[in-house]
């Protein structure tokens, strides 16, 4: 099964690119060559900038197969955020 893309989670949450750009400090044209591009390309702080205009924490989960256990990562705790929803995200 193919990945889901951030392209289409931003058009599923009703975000437009503009919204998104407007509560994730990317400009619109970042957000648009970040959709364009593989994510393995993406630097975490971006793909995380990404996330919280979307109002969305990224977590990274790391598979240990010694262990057969995988570990989640996510970004430290931060002071509690605006409502993210604005011009151009849902209502």
């Amino acid at each position: 099964m193919p990945a889901l893309s951030v392209r289409k989670v931003r058009e599923a949450l009703g975000f437009t690119q503009d919204g998104l750009a407007e509560g994730s400090d990317l400009s619109q044209s970042r957000i648009s060559e970040i959709e364009g591009r593989a994510l393995a390309r993406q630097r975490v702080d971006t793909l995380s900038r990404y996330a919280a205009g979307l109002g969305a924490d990224l977590v990274l989960a790391v598979y240990l197969p010694d262990e057969d256990r995988v570990v989640v990562l996510r970004s430290p705790d931060r002071a509690p955020r605006q409502d993210r929803r604005r011009r151009g995200g849902p209502e």
